[in-house]
């Protein structure tokens, strides 16, 4: 009998790795793990389809099970945006397609002399729209720190640019 459990999920470098292995065996089988292990367990620390496949010695019996383990938080940063009015990346902002699991966050925008000129907390709102009291800014790289703490309740801070194209 082989069981993976019921699928999983994970988040890459905020929640640790998932065991994943296959304690029922008895006797002498062959294990073979899509990783291409051939051990008892295998770490996993990314989201993807897993399977193992055990060919018994004595009977010469062959039993797969599989697993998915999903990314249940993430959050990707663009570097650019262009807000020119078309609809297309008119915001800096992680929002929507580009997280999820996240709890809360907080949002601020610096520019190049270390001035704070936006700042959100806002889950549902636009985002940056590249203004600063109603002043459109001009082209260049803006610096962002972001608080962002996670439905598992990991908190992670990201620091980086993002680069205002008009």
């Amino acid at each position: 009998v082989v069981n993976l459990g019921k699928d999983s999920s994970i988040c890459p470098g905020v929640t640790e790795p998932i065991l994943l292995a296959n304690l029922q065996n008895t006797g002498n089988p062959n294990v073979l793990w899509s990783t291409g292990s051939t051990s008892n367990a295998i770490v996993v620390s990314q989201p993807g389809y897993y399977w193992l496949k055990e060919t018994s010695n004595l009977a010469g019996c062959e039993t797969t099970d599989s697993i998915w383990i999903k990314r249940d938080c993430y959050i990707n940063i663009p570097n650019s945006f262009t807000p020119n009015g078309d609809g297309l990346n008119d915001f800096f902002f992680p929002q929507e397609l580009l997280a999820s699991g996240v709890k809360s966050f907080t949002m601020n925008i610096c520019n190049r002399w270390g001035e704070n000129i936006f700042t959100t907390s806002k889950l549902d709102g636009r985002g940056w729209d590249g203004k600063y009291n109603g002043v459109d800014q001009l082209m260049g790289t803006y610096v962002y720190v972001m608080d962002v703490k996670f439905n598992n309740n990991i908190a992670k801070n990201f620091k980086g640019n993002v680069t205002l194209l008009r």
